[in-house]
């Protein structure tokens, strides 16, 4: 806790060179006092001339007000990162937090490193939209298919029920020989079954007409015929 100790100063700048290499825009070292207060120990956000955005050594601060991740990473000894928050007057931040290791294997402290995300929401703001324009754009061209598809698929059903009930109403009408067909289209795999079945049933009607008709024929011939014997 001496601010003029060699140790302390080098340590200093060089936080102050790796905070403006990373291009972070906090780096700083903390250790607990009591509770939720921490204090600054050495701080390399910025020279200590600048007392806007220095934490001089021994500073005390209430961590209550920081995010959860920073009690998280002093409770597992883990390193861990925040969610994207904005902070009044600093922005968007987006913070680091490590545990400090002292040569006997014990956390002694914590180092900080907030990052502004003002650049980040931007781009993950930016992702977002244009998932959703790919989202929309995807659903626009799925439900032109489908409608297209329903189209395709009804009309040719309009086709079959059309054609199915004009030859059943000549054949009701008494205006069919029964003789008619419905032409099948090889490329309407999806009709010519439902085709093919009603053919199929108006040759067997037409069959079963036309021997009834012989039938009749038959009954009506022997009944025409003379039959021999004697008078009563």
């Amino acid at each position: 806790m001496d601010k003029n100790d060699p140790f302390y100063e080098e340590t200093r700048v060089k936080l102050l060179d790796l905070k403006e290499i990373s291009g972070c825009r906090y780096l700083y070292s903390m250790a607990p006092v009591e509770g939720t207060v921490w204090r600054f120990i050495i701080d390399g956000s910025a020279p200590p001339e600048d007392a806007e955005n220095f934490s001089p050594l021994g500073l005390e601060e209430d961590t209550a007000d920081y995010d959860d991740v920073f009690a998280m990473v002093w409770d597992t000894k883990k390193a861990g990162y925040s969610r994207i928050e904005y902070l009044e007057p600093y922005g968007w931040i987006l913070s680091i937090y490590a545990p400090i290791w002292n040569s006997a294997g014990q956390a002694v402290g914590i180092v900080g490193c907030d990052f502004g995300a003002e650049d980040l929401l931007e781009t993950i703001k930016t992702n977002i939209l244009g998932q959703v324009i790919v989202v929309l754009i995807s659903t626009a061209l799925g439900l032109v298919l489908v409608i297209l598809f329903l189209e395709m698929i009804f009309s040719r059903f309009t086709r079959i029920n059309s054609t199915l009930d004009k030859t059943l109403e000549e054949i009701t009408a008494g205006e069919e020989d029964l003789r008619r067909w419905i032409k099948v289209q090889r490329k309407e795999t999806e009709t010519k079954e439902l085709f093919y079945f009603f053919n199929n049933t108006m040759n067997k009607i037409r069959t079963l007409v036309l021997s009834t008709q012989k039938q009749a024929m038959n009954v009506f011939d022997t009944g025409a015929k003379p039959v021999s014997g004697k008078k009563r």
